[in-house]
């Protein structure tokens, strides 16, 4: 868990959001905050919360000197990002082999957030998920699995959404199959 920085650390947050992605920001991120379904609500109901056992770390900054040697004495083999803000080579290094990443779009085309906006935005006639090995960039790492699904001209975001989300919850399934046979596992099946 990673506490907010209080009302200026947000604000700084939102100006440099619409500074990068224009005033369509706003809407989205008011759409997010009422209606998005997390997908780490997906997993943890379908892969049985209870059976894993969960260290909750709360922290100002994932990338905090006591977070990272915490996550180093977990001796991790496969990091999980489902939701995550964007990790830092420090984090996501630090397990054996190495992060992997659940992203709700198609990728190379549509990297980074918010799902399922920008296919809308762009008039996109589909809609994607990917799992995939975390590096330097955005969403630009090795695919072990994605899923590709149509968008319909009367889908809204909140149908669009939905879709990637169920769409990352096949991959993630079949990803993480295809990990427990094989955790160093690379490329597209």
């Amino acid at each position: 868990q990673v506490l907010p920085g209080g009302a200026k650390s947000v604000l700084k947050r939102l100006k440099r959001n619409i500074a990068k992605h224009g005033l369509l920001f706003i809407p989205y991120r008011l759409w997010a905050v009422v209606a998005e379904r997390p997908i780490t609500t997906i997993v943890a109901t379908r892969f049985g919360q209870r059976s894993v056992p969960v260290t909750t770390v709360v922290a100002h900054s994932i990338h905090a000197p006591d977070v990272l040697a915490t996550v180093r004495t977990w001796e991790p083999d496969i990091g999980l990002s489902i939701g995550a803000p964007i990790l830092r080579e420090e984090l996501f290094t630090i397990p054996r082999y190495g992060t992997l990443n659940i992203h709700c779009g198609e990728v190379p085309m549509f990297r980074g957030a918010p799902p399922a906006f920008w296919e809308l935005y762009t008039r996109s006639d589909r809609i994607g998920a990917t799992f995939h090995r975390m590096d330097r960039g955005l969403d630009t790492g090795d695919v072990l699995d994605q899923a590709i699904a149509p968008l319909f001209p009367t889908d809204d975001l909140r149908d669009a959404s939905n879709r990637a989300y169920e769409l990352g919850h096949v991959v993630f399934e079949r990803a993480l199959h295809r990990l427990a046979a094989d955790p160093a596992a690379t490329g597209t099946p």
